[in-house]
């Protein structure tokens, strides 16, 4: 089979991850080509052929329609002559660009993201019409959560029988060697006491300025509690100046982009997500198979289906769920910086300074995360992939 995998980029992030890892294992046995519309920053191994469009993102709205059809045109050229027999996209754009430049391929398209809490503006109106009209004319669509298949069908028309839940998958072979390599001296002292680890791209989105709010109230009970990111974004020099206005920068570290999260996730005594909205968090299941207890955000979607699997609804005040944490969904409006502390601030606070005096209490998390991550394991997420596509 000639197989091709359509993305925006390798950068870094949860689709482009389980992108890398599928072109990877697919390639063992089928011609892979990995078309991106930029390949300017690769962050992830791939298997196959690397094809780059040059066709980047652009800002301004005249220059997203003019890269659209050129993308379009140059994705259809692709496929007539690479003669391609599958297409599995991943993301909004490259979704309905498969789905357009379809010709005699079987398109499937991987959706990541809740697109009802994401479509706003003249851009949101646009993807919206095109996802209601394009999406139910795919082979099929894999969707990352329960909540996300559950939001096309009721929200964009995809017929339930075109859909198949297929959650992310996570590499617990190579975690576990990655979990033992070395990490700067100077990295090292921050874990030498009660340390949070928060992992992801420093954006709206993600809300991480809530963890800071509420280390004020977590270090009158851990007086020496510090937070340390890995990732980069577009708010780091306003979480920085909020820590520093909160009285707590000197608790707060900010150590960028890392090539192995998994040392530092491992060496923490608590892994924190306080996202507003999620598709699949990569990053909860990969903070469980280091060994690290998990606190997380009860947003749509997906970190309910990883801690809790067999329960439904929201939580509205510290859940102490299965397989981790549950809080109180965080708001995406940043905050000013002398408003009282959100319930999902305090919520925040409260289950992480329990869970940092708490040795019986993190050691259940630790032992539950580590069991839970293996059911996300490649090989039995590849195997729903496989049939899916039916290359079995």
């Amino acid at each position: 089979m000639r197989i091709a995998c359509i993305l925006p980029s390798l950068e870094a992030g949860g689709a482009e991850r389980v992108a890398s890892e599928l072109s990877l294992q697919l390639s063992k046995d089928h011609e892979v080509f990995l078309i991106l519309n930029s390949a300017a920053t690769i962050s992830y191994p791939y298997g196959g052929e690397k094809i780059e469009l040059y066709l980047p993102a652009q800002s301004n709205i005249i220059k997203k329609i003019v890269i659209f059809f050129a993308r379009l045109r140059k994705l259809r050229t692709y496929k007539k002559y690479l003669k391609i027999d599958i297409s599995l996209s991943f993301m909004r754009g490259s979704n309905v660009l498969n789905l357009l430049s379809r010709i005699r391929d079987h398109v499937y398209l991987s959706v990541h993201t809740y697109e009802s809490g994401g479509l706003h503006g003249l851009y949101g109106f646009i993807y919206r019409y095109l996802m209601k009209f394009l999406y139910r004319k795919a082979d099929g669509v894999i969707a990352v959560s329960r909540m996300i298949a559950e939001d096309l069908v009721c929200n964009f028309n995809v017929p339930e029988k075109k859909i198949r839940v297929i959650h992310n998958p996570v590499n617990i072979e190579a975690i576990t060697k990655l979990v033992k390599e070395d990490i700067a001296s100077y990295e090292e002292a921050y874990f030498s006491r009660p340390s949070i680890v928060v992992v992801g791209r420093l954006n709206r989105i993600k809300a991480q300025w809530n963890i800071i709010r509420a280390l004020v109230e977590i270090r009158k009970r851990v007086p020496d509690c510090r937070i340390v990111f890995i990732g980069k974004g577009e708010l780091e020099e306003y979480l920085k100046d909020l820590a520093e206005s909160c009285g707590v920068g000197e608790s707060v570290h900010f150590l960028g982009y890392k090539k192995n999260p998994f040392a530092y996730l491992n060496r923490a005594s608590a892994f924190v997500l306080c996202s507003s909205r999620e598709g699949f968090p990569n990053v909860i299941v990969e903070a469980m198979a280091c060994g690290v207890p998990v606190i997380s955000t009860d947003c749509k979607s997906g970190p309910r289906e990883i801690c809790a699997p067999e329960s439904s609804g929201n939580a509205l005040s510290v859940e102490y769920a299965e397989y981790g944490i549950l809080v109180p969904p965080c708001e995406d409006r940043i905050p000013k910086a002398n408003e009282p502390l959100s319930p999902c601030e305090r919520s925040l606070a409260e289950a992480t300074c329990e869970l940092l005096q708490n040795h019986s209490l993190s050691e259940r998390y630790r032992k539950a995360g580590q069991s839970r991550a293996k059911d996300f394991d490649y090989p039995i997420i590849m195997k729903q992939y496989r049939d899916v596509l039916s290359l079995n």
